[in-house]
């Protein structure tokens, strides 16, 4: 019998939070600080990437800025 998993494509910041062991407090004061890869905005919720941030954990969670510089993304 086959076991079909699915990930998600985009993750909230309570999954973040727990992926990374804090709160999801501290995952909205890191995107403030410009701490963590870019958001999308659905309504009134946020949502990251989850290749992004495996991308992001990978690189050794670099500041926003140095993360667009290490990835060739110039947004």
């Amino acid at each position: 019998m086959a076991v079909e998993t699915t990930e998600k494509l985009l993750l909230s910041a309570i999954e973040i939070a727990s992926a990374l062991g804090i709160s999801r407090s501290k995952v909205f004061a890191m995107l403030s600080a410009g701490q963590l890869p870019p958001s999308i905005k659905l309504g009134n919720s946020r949502r990251w990437s989850r290749k992004v941030i495996e991308r992001w954990v990978e690189l050794g969670c670099p500041s926003l800025e140095r993360f667009l510089v290490l990835t060739g993304d110039g947004r």
